[in-house]
């Protein structure tokens, strides 16, 4: 008779996106972990509140490697996934867990793990697939490989894979008719004594690695700038003053900064802007005047104050939704008088623009997100500000693998003007 299995939980270890508290509010169960170079990417939780870490490592062996996926409970030792069947003689071959091990013909072995985006809606939508990525020699062997799968229901979970002469080898549980496990990884299968019941499958293809070219991302020049921040356009002195470095803000708010990006790039810069002192209408901190309120489908702040810079105050809405049909900020402008029945008027109109007549709109419509992948009205988040007379948007893409990472605009009567572009020096996969 099969074992009870204990449940468990994703946990919500840290926040790699920061956004504005409103934002925060409605991102609670969104995860965003810290890839480094275990490969760890993922904690989890059973009920009595032991925390689980996924981990990737590697091993060299003559001019064979093997990598590894396992482990780790709390603060003890990791443990790494048994062998499959005829592969003994990894046994007693040390794990490099920091993902670099060298051959005995001199080449470096590297490993690299991530996470694709986790999102805070749909059917395990925090929990995100995992992949690792290999090079040999500067050259890649393997590129995003999904070693466990998300969602919902994941289906696939390596157990090793294997890098010979002239080959490779993966080996995957086959978790198929098992449902019960599949939604679990293997730590737990192996907690509650249920790995016997996952057979392991291995697949071999042929590798060349000497008809592969070097790849340019891993020359030790590329490697130095990932995790900073590159301004593509706009005046350099003006935008370098928004990028800070990460260490200056591990102890600061969420809400004082904005970490860009794809989601397992580890930032070593941030965007900030509030060191400038700036004027910020929308009270993110739950006080005063522009402070959210929730409605159906998002929240919502109203805030009155010269927008366009040219000394005539307008009212400014901004509706903040954290969902799959609307994931991102939008703003209603009106100058002149606006009551409580025309708040009310948008708020019965799920602050749709084609219901809202007579105000003048700004989304992720009109910027460069929209123009370059289409569908980012609803989809693009901002952070709104006033610094020397002048309003401006911080414009950052929902998916956070968009280029260009961030974009920051200057608003005034004609519409949104480019004042610096902002790229993520992302991880290289």
């Amino acid at each position: 008779m099969n074992k009870a299995l204990p449940p468990y939980n994703y946990h919500v270890a840290a926040s790699n996106f920061c956004r504005p508290l409103s934002e925060t509010a409605m991102r609670r169960s969104i995860f965003s972990g810290v890839v480094s170079v275990l490969g760890i990417v993922r904690s989890f939780h059973p009920a009595q509140a032991d925390e689980y870490r996924q981990v990737v490592g590697v091993q060299c062996s003559g001019n064979g490697a093997t990598i590894r996926f396992g482990w780790s409970n709390n603060e003890d030792p990791v443990r790494f996934n048994p062998l499959p069947s005829g592969f003994d003689r990894w046994l007693d071959v040390p794990i490099a867990q920091t993902g670099h091990c060298r051959l005995s013909n001199g080449q470096e072995v590297v490993a690299r793990a991530g996470t694709d985006q986790p999102f805070a809606y749909g059917m395990g939508g925090d929990n995100p697939p995992e992949f690792f990525s290999l090079w040999i020699g500067g050259k890649k062997i393997v590129s995003r490989q999904i070693y466990k799968d998300g969602g919902a229901s994941p289906k696939l979970f390596l157990s090793a894979v294997f890098v010979g002469t002239g080959s490779i080898t993966s080996c995957r549980y086959d978790v198929k008719g098992k449902d019960d496990l599949a939604v679990m990884p293997p730590a737990i299968w192996y907690e509650a004594k249920r790995a016997a019941d996952v057979p392991t499958r291995c697949e071999t293809r042929k590798l060349d690695v000497s008809m592969l070219r070097a790849d340019p991302k891993e020359a030790p020049a590329e490697r130095a700038t990932v995790g900073t921040i590159s301004v593509a356009d706009g005046d350099r002195t003006f935008c370098r003053q928004f990028i800070r470095p990460t260490a200056e803000y591990r102890a600061i708010s969420a809400a004082s900064y904005f970490n860009i990006g794809a989601p397992s790039t580890v930032s070593k810069e941030v965007l900030a802007f509030l060191q400038l002192h700036p004027d910020v209408p929308f009270a993110d901190d739950g006080v005063g005047p522009g402070t959210s309120i929730m409605v159906e489908g998002g929240m919502y702040a109203v805030a009155q104050f010269d927008l366009f810079g040219d000394g005539h105050p307008a009212i400014v809405i901004r509706f903040s939704g954290d969902n799959h049909y609307f994931d991102g900020e939008r703003f209603f402008i009106r100058e002149g008088q606006v009551d409580h029945k025309d708040i009310a008027a948008l708020i019965a109109a799920n602050f749709e623009p084609d219901d809202a007549k007579g105000w003048r709109i700004i989304d992720g419509g009109a910027t460069l997100y929209e123009r370059k992948y289409h569908n980012s009205a609803r989809y693009t988040h901002f952070a709104l500000f006033r610094l020397g007379g002048k309003t401006y948007l911080l414009a950052r893409p929902t998916n956070q693998e968009l280029t260009p990472s961030a974009i920051l605009y200057r608003v005034d009567r004609s519409g949104l003007s480019t004042t610096c572009t902002f790229q993520m020096n992302d991880e290289n996969y």
